[in-house]
């Protein structure tokens, strides 16, 4: 039974909170990186880290916080406090640190085991074609399946306010309540329901759009397929030749948001903005770029 002298933080409330932390996040992000870029000379591994970097950052950044049972700065400017929600108290230091790592680190993790598993059932010589084929669908289901999971989860914080935005604080059962409760009583929230039902709209009519892709795509992959075999195994080795010349060389891996450079290089996008975060020339040819002058490929495979 929750006590009647503590109230839920409502939308207002969490989401400054939330971007204010993520300012001074970010503050502490950039001087962390201009260290790092120093004492790296490899620029092309450092990209691989940047990500790292900034989940370490805002692990360390709210840790400390909860290790020494502080609030945030961003906590403290809007007047909000993280309970447990069986005992109205403040939750224990674990399961904060839990909390913490799985809101910052949790989506790297299941991107990264799904990666290691897919490349498993592609080497494994014991599974069935079939099987393989499940396994693989199932594997790219539930990546795809990553960015509507957060969007429902935000319509639900929307509609109905929980003080959890962040599926993390969900399944820990940690959320804010206002410790200045009284500034609870004349914020108007319609605006937020309104947000919540154009939201849900949205991951609906996404999800309508990308079940027509795939049966377009599954048509193409037929079509496509039976070209293959008919034509044998030259078809085959130009086939891997252009998968190679499809990865991306900065990340080594096959390029996604295709980008075009002046020079005619082909980058992810994600890649060469990072790149030219810290430098200024294309990474093949080093002639002269600047971020206006990437071109972003839309339609081109």
């Amino acid at each position: 039974m929750k006590k009647n002298y503590i109230k839920t933080a409502r939308q207002p409330e969490v989401i400054r909170t939330i971007q204010k932390d993520l300012q001074y996040t970010t503050e502490i992000h950039q001087d962390v990186v201009e260290v790092a870029q120093f004492l790296v000379k490899n620029n092309r591994n450092f990209i691989k880290f940047n990500e790292l970097i900034k989940i370490l950052t805002n692990i360390c950044y709210h840790g400390f916080s909860a290790l020494n049972r502080l609030q945030t700065l961003g906590e403290e400017y809007t007047g909000v406090l993280q309970i447990d929600n069986k005992t109205d108290n403040l939750p224990h230091k674990l399961l904060q640190v839990i909390s913490i790592v799985l809101e910052f680190g949790g989506e790297a993790i299941l991107i990264n085991v799904l990666k290691e598993y897919e490349k498993k059932v592609n080497e494994s010589d014991e599974l069935l074609p079939e099987a393989r084929r499940t396994l693989l669908q199932l594997i790219a289901f539930i990546k795809s399946s990553i960015p509507y999971i957060k969007a429902l989860s935000r319509s639900f914080f929307y509609l109905k306010n929980s003080g959890q935005l962040q599926i993390a604080k969900k399944l820990t059962g940690i959320h804010y309540v206002l410790v200045r409760f009284w500034l609870n009583d004349h914020h108007n929230i319609s605006g937020y329901k309104f947000l919540g039902i154009v939201t849900v709209l949205q991951v609906v009519f996404s999800l309508l759009l990308k079940l027509k892709e795939r049966r377009g795509d599954s048509k193409l992959r037929l079509e496509e397929s039976t070209r293959e075999n008919a034509k044998g195994n030259a078809r085959y080795s130009r086939v891997s030749s252009n998968e190679d010349n499809k990865k991306c060389t900065l990340c080594l891996e096959s390029r996604n948001d295709l980008s075009l450079t002046t020079c005619g290089h082909i980058f992810c996008w994600y890649c060469i903005c990072d790149w030219l975060k810290y430098k200024s020339d294309c990474p093949i040819c080093r002639e002269h770029l600047t971020p206006s002058s990437v071109i972003y490929l839309q339609n081109y495979y």
